[in-house]
């Protein structure tokens, strides 16, 4: 087995003594993948002709994996025995609104609109 040595700032007095880069590049694997779903769904119900009800339901779903690892040489980035993990996650965000309008026209031109809502 071939062992590569990276020279770094450590090996220079005065320095703080992080990782060459190159060697950070070779030995550190870090990857992010995100999938979303987003969404929108509405229904307008009419109780009669002066009055209706729109109800609107959203979400956005987000699924990730976050793969990383990070070899024992790499000071100041991984644990001095190395670090390798897999997470999951899965984020869910909902939103719930209904509407009730009422409209109503009078005979002398003018009309009257009110509506109550909740989000």
């Amino acid at each position: 087995m071939k062992m590569e040595l990276w020279g770094s700032n450590i090996d220079y007095y005065g320095m703080e003594g992080g990782g060459s880069p190159v060697a950070v590049a070779n030995d550190r694997r870090y990857f992010l993948k995100t999938q979303s779903v987003i969404g929108n769904f509405y229904s307008n119900i009419s109780f009669h002709k002066n009055l209706q009800l729109r109800t609107t339901l959203g979400a956005n779903v987000i699924n990730q994996r976050n793969d990383y690892y990070g070899g024992r040489d790499l000071r100041y980035i991984a644990r001095p025995d190395g670090a390798a993990y897999v997470e999951n996650g899965r984020y869910n965000s909902w939103q719930f609104e209904n509407y009730l309008t009422y409209n109503k026209d009078f005979e002398n031109e003018n009309s009257l609109t009110a509506m109550v809502g909740l989000s």
